[in-house]
C-alpha cells in the first residue's frame, strides 16, 4: 500500500522507482481514476522514493478530492490509466443525526484495515446530493482509528446496512440505491431487496419440500382455510424482522388459541368464537402485509424453539462461503427465536454435541446438508437478479432432521449474533468479508 504525500507540479504522479510493474506506463499520459472519477496525469519513476510512498500534485488532489490520511492500492487499467483506491461506501444510516450517534460503532467494519485500505465512507440518505456527485459522510482515518465528517466524491462501491423497509424512507431509499446503481453499475450490493413472499415465490418450485406452505394473508378467512390443513400457523409480517408483530395460532377442539407478544405470555388468547376471532385479526392485520404460514414442529432445548442461523458472506473472489452456523434459543416458551425478544445463542456444533449429543459423523453430514440447500437456494435468488453479498439464512430442523428454509435475511444480518455466541472473531470475519468483497467490487 501507499502513503500519499503532495507536491506542487502540475497535473503529476511520482511513483517509486521500485515499482517496475508501472515503468511502461512511465513518462506518458494516463488517466488517474479515484471512485468514478478521473483525470489526465503525467507519470513519472521517482528514485528518491521510498517503495511505499507516493507523490501527487495538489490539483490532482484537490481535483479528484482524494484524502491524505488512508493508505492506497494502485491498480493498472490497461496502456492508459491507473486506478488508487479502494474507496468503498457504507450507506449506514437513514437520517445525518442517527448516523452521528452511530459511526464510532462501524470501526468494526474496518477491524482489518491493513488488509483492506483505501477510503471508507460512512453516510446517510441525507447526505447524497444526486446532482453534484457528493456524499456528506465520515471518512475513517486508519492513522487515529476516528471518523472524519466531511464532503467526499462518490466511492467505486458500496452497500447497504439500513432497515428502511419499515419506515417513511423506503421510497427515497429505493430511489438512492437505484441512483447509485446506475452510476456504479454492478459494484453496488445488499440491493434489491426481496421479502419473505419474494423468497417463497423464487424458491417454491426446486425447494418446496423445505419450504412451509405460506399464503398471503387476505382476510381473517384466510387464516381459518390454512387452520384446516394445519393444526397450528405462524402469521408473519412480510416485511418484518426481530420478531416482532408475530402471531402463532393453534387450532383446538373448540376454538384456537393466539400467542403473540414474544414473552409476554399474558398476551395470549383463547377464542372459542369464530366472529371474535376473525374480529381481533380483522382490527390487528393488514391486508397483504402479513403472510400466513405453516408452523413446524422444529426442534426444542428445556421449552426453547431452537433454529440455526447460517452467516453466508461473499469473500474477495466473488464466491459464497459459510462462515458459521449459530443456533437461537428462543425465550423460555417464546414463539420465536429470535435474540432481541429475550433468547440466546451459541455455536450449532457445540448444541449439537452438548444439548443433543449428536455424534461428530451424523453433524458432518446434517452440516453438509444444511450448506447444500443454503448455498442452492442463494444460486436461485441470485438468478433471479439480486445482487447479495450478506446473508443471514434461518433453517428450521423438526423432530426428524429435516430442513426447513425459515427466513433469508438480504438487508441487513445482525452480525452481532456473533457477540451473542461468544465469538468476536466470528463477529469480525464476517464484517471483514462485507469489505473484501466490496473491495472487490471497487477493482482490488
Amino acid at each position: 500500500m501507499y502513503k500519499i504525500n503532495i507536491d506542487h507540479s502540475t497535473s503529476t504522479v511520482r511513483l517509486p522507482f521500485h515499482s517496475k510493474k508501472y515503468s511502461y506506463l512511465t513518462h506518458t499520459h494516463v488517466n488517474l481514476t479515484y471512485g468514478i472519477q478521473e483525470y489526465r496525469v503525467f507519470v513519472v519513476l521517482d528514485p528518491s522514493l521510498s517503495d511505499g510512498e507516493i507523490i501527487v500534485s495538489a490539483n490532482i488532489i484537490e481535483k479528484l478530492s482524494i484524502p491524505l490520511e488512508p493508505l492506497f492500492d494502485l491498480k493498472v487499467l490497461g496502456q492508459n490509466g491507473i486506478k488508487i483506491g479502494p474507496y468503498i461506501g457504507i450507506l449506514a444510516a437513514l437520517s445525518s443525526e442517527k448516523l452521528s450517534r452511530i459511526v464510532s460503532s462501524l470501526t468494526s467494519y474496518v477491524h482489518h484495515y491493513k488488509q483492506i485500505g483505501g477510503s471508507i465512507i460512512a453516510f446517510s440518505l441525507e447526505g447524497i446530493d444526486k446532482k453534484n456527485q457528493v456524499i456528506e459522510g465520515y471518512l475513517f482515518n486508519p492513522q487515529t482509528r476516528q471518523w472524519i465528517k466531511g464532503n467526499y466524491p462518490y466511492p467505486a462501491s458500496l452497500f447497504s446496512i439500513v432497515e428502511a423497509n419499515l419506515t417513511d424512507k423506503w421510497q427515497q431509499f429505493q430511489s438512492i440505491m437505484h441512483h447509485f446503481k446506475s452510476e456504479l453499475n454492478d459494484s453496488v450490493y445488499n440491493f434489491p431487496n426481496f421479502d419473505k413472499w419474494d423468497m417463497y415465490k423464487m424458491l417454491k418450485n426446486e425447494f418446496h419440500q423445505h419450504l412451509p406452505e405460506t399464503v398471503v394473508y387476505q382476510s381473517p378467512l384466510t387464516i381459518i382455510e390454512m387452520l384446516k390443513k394445519h393444526r397450528s400457523v405462524y402469521i408473519k409480517p412480510m416485511n418484518g424482522r426481530l420478531g416482532r408483530l408475530v402471531y402463532k395460532v393453534i387450532k383446538t377442539k373448540n376454538g384456537a388459541i393466539v400467542q403473540f407478544g414474544g414473552r409476554r405470555r399474558e398476551q395470549d388468547r383463547y377464542f372459542s368464537s369464530k366472529k371474535q376471532f376473525m374480529r381481533f385479526f380483522y382490527y390487528s392485520l393488514k391486508n397483504d402485509d402479513y403472510l400466513i404460514q405453516q408452523s413446524i414442529s422444529l426442534l426444542t432445548y428445556k421449552q426453547r424453539v431452537i433454529d440455526f442461523r447460517v452467516i453466508l458472506v461473499k469473500d474477495h473472489k466473488k464466491r459464497w462461503k459459510i462462515l458459521e452456523t449459530v443456533s437461537r434459543f428462543g425465550a423460555d416458551q417464546s414463539i420465536v427465536s429470535n435474540i432481541s425478544s429475550g433468547g440466546r445463542a451459541e455455536i450449532a456444533h457445540k448444541t449439537f454435541t452438548e444439548r443433543f449429543h449428536i455424534p461428530i459423523e451424523l453433524q458432518k453430514d446434517l452440516f453438509q446438508r444444511i450448506h447444500n440447500l443454503v448455498l442452492n437456494s442463494i444460486q436461485k435468488i441470485e438468478s433471479n437478479g439480486y445482487h447479495c453479498g450478506n446473508i443471514g439464512f434461518d433453517i428450521g430442523i423438526d423432530q426428524n432432521f429435516h430442513l426447513w428454509i425459515i427466513e433469508i435475511n438480504n438487508q441487513n444480518p445482525d452480525h452481532y449474533i456473533a457477540l451473542s455466541a461468544n465469538s468476536a472473531p466470528l463477529f469480525y470475519q464476517a464484517r471483514f468479508h462485507n469489505m473484501i468483497y466490496a473491495k472487490r467490487l471497487a477493482g482490488f
